[in-house]
């Protein structure tokens, strides 16, 4: 039955807005749908439910967005002067918006930053978060395996690179020249496992600096690559991540504001399935 806020309908496509957000944060390769899980479900409707408070609650205390706040946003949406116009519902849209970001500043205006120990202690519980993986400069000759070239002709253009390098040309003159990511020498920067097909690490993790591979196959075709230099795996210090860290506390106690904010807009509101309470 059809949820009703405040004498508002919750929308099916809300919830399944919802749905689709906890589908790619909590099941992102299940194949179970989250609309299949009644906890899920259940956790997607107050989400929708809480969206639809908050809307309601910022249009109560920011009733009034003028014409050049409406103006000014829409310039920087579309990267445009401010003379532009929009359509009623991109209008109302921005109004909605504006109220909301509004209403959000407020919640979190006074919520204190972590103290330094706070910081110090997330740190040490979450060391392993902050391990810099071995890491690879790489450059690369690729031949694409694709709908405009196939197996045989991207073979040819890879033995082609192959006999230039072997001819004394540097690599990064060959891979602009026969390279289909031709442009920038071939290169990829720094890249850890992991980040590639399995294929292509296997070849470049098992090179030394300053050494080229032979000729190799992965799924996107044929390569060529080097390997420039390599990083050791190290751990990063606190005063490293510091910043970040204190960063990553802050917003999770402004999320832990709002939701406390809103939940407490959800006590003092009515909220039924139609003809049941909720």
């Amino acid at each position: 039955m059809p949820l009703i806020v405040n004498g508002e309908p919750v929308s099916d496509e809300a919830i399944a807005h919802q749905l689709r957000l906890l589908q790619q944060t909590l099941l992102p390769e299940a194949s179970l749908s989250a609309a299949d899980d009644p906890r899920i479900f259940a956790i997607a409707e107050e989400n929708a439910v809480l969206q639809v408070l908050l809307r309601q609650a910022a249009a109560r205390r920011h009733p009034d967005i003028s014409p050049d706040d409406i103006a000014a946003e829409l310039a920087r949406r579309r990267g445009t002067p401010q003379s532009v116009t929009c359509s009623h519902s991109e209008r109302d849209a921005i109004i909605r918006a504006l109220q909301i970001e509004r209403l959000m500043d407020e919640i979190v205006r006074t919520v204190p930053r972590p103290p330094a120990k706070e910081v110090e202690a997330s740190y040490i519980a979450q060391r392993e978060r902050f391990r810099e993986p071995e890491t690879l400069q790489v450059r690369h000759i690729i031949a694409n395996v694709d709908g405009v070239r196939d197996e045989a002709l991207a073979l040819a253009t890879i033995t082609e690179a192959r006999e230039a390098l072997d001819a004394g040309e540097a690599f990064h003159k060959v891979a602009d020249r026969f390279s289909d990511c031709a442009g920038v020498g071939g290169d990829l920067g720094w890249i850890a496992r992991g980040e590639m097909v399995e294929e292509f690490d296997d070849v470049v993790f098992a090179l030394k600096p300053g050494t080229v591979s032979e000729t190799f196959r992965t799924v996107f075709g044929f390569h060529i690559a080097t390997v420039l230099a390599r990083r050791a795996p190290r751990q990063l210090g606190l005063s490293e991540v510091r910043a970040q860290i204190a960063r990553e506390l802050h917003d999770d106690r402004k999320q832990a504001a709002v939701l406390t904010y809103l939940r407490g807009l959800a006590a003092q509101s009515e909220i039924r399935r139609t003809g049941v309470s909720v």
